[in-house]
């Protein structure tokens, strides 16, 4: 009796583990093949990732190069579009120069009949303003002009000597510039004292000044600056 006890209870727990067992695998079976078919798929999606992820690092590698060939290009450009605007600078500056070569062009035909004129004028000229030098200063400001105009020049058409109708000889002596340096010098700026600056500038020798206002003193002064040596006979 007490053995058929032990056996029916041996068989009592058997059947409640298997009933246990089967409970269980009804329940975790469905989970395991949902596991195993959530694995599968999730390596399919892997292996497909895989595979859009190559073509996307081709993708990149190929828009990396597109973007260095475009740098280069955009590159070229630049250094192209420095090269054509330095070219047209340089166009630019040569037009230039060729329209003041063709305004220099006239200025030096204008020069050389001038200076062909004057070839043949700078005799009566030269002669005119050397006597103007050599005997003028002494006289005064109408005698002056009395003398040159009058005497001299009639003297020069008569022996047929060629000079510039009209010459002046301050203007031989001196130019519109030399005169304003004397001014800004302390020169009077009448005729007479323009005159006897284009002497003093022009003889090879020193001058006698007669000048009672000490106007030309003054002059001297200023032009000759610390550079001028005073010598009186006391």
């Amino acid at each position: 009796m007490t053995r058929k006890s032990n056996a029916a209870a041996s068989l009592c727990k058997w059947t409640l583990a298997v009933c246990s067992y089967n409970k269980v695998y009804k329940y975790v079976k469905p989970l395991e093949d949902s596991a195993k078919e959530a694995k599968n798929t999730a390596d399919t999606k892997l292996e497909e990732l895989k595979v859009v992820q190559e073509k996307v690092a081709a993708i990149v590698a190929k828009v990396n190069e597109l973007k260095d060939q475009l740098a280069g290009a955009e590159a070229k450009k630049r250094m192209v579009e420095e090269k054509a605007e330095a070219l047209n600078n340089k166009l630019d500056l040569a037009n230039r120069l060729v329209g003041g070569l063709a305004d220099e062009n006239k200025r030096w035909k204008a020069n050389v009949k001038s200076l062909s004129a004057d070839s043949v004028t700078m005799i009566g000229n030269a002669l005119v303003s050397a006597a103007f030098v050599s005997y003028i200063g002494p006289f005064s400001a109408s005698f002056r002009g009395t003398l040159w105009r009058d005497q001299w020049l009639l003297d020069i058409v008569a022996k047929k000597i060629p000079f510039t109708e009209g010459v002046d000889p301050l203007f031989v002596l001196s130019t519109v510039s030399d005169q304003a340096g004397w001014k800004t010098e302390g020169l009077p700026d009448d005729r007479v004292s323009l005159e006897n600056a284009s002497i003093i500038n022009s003889c090879s020798r020193y001058p006698l000044i007669i000048d009672p206002q000490l106007q030309g003193q003054s002059w001297i002064k200023g032009k000759e600056g610390s550079a001028m040596v005073i010598i009186q006979l006391s």
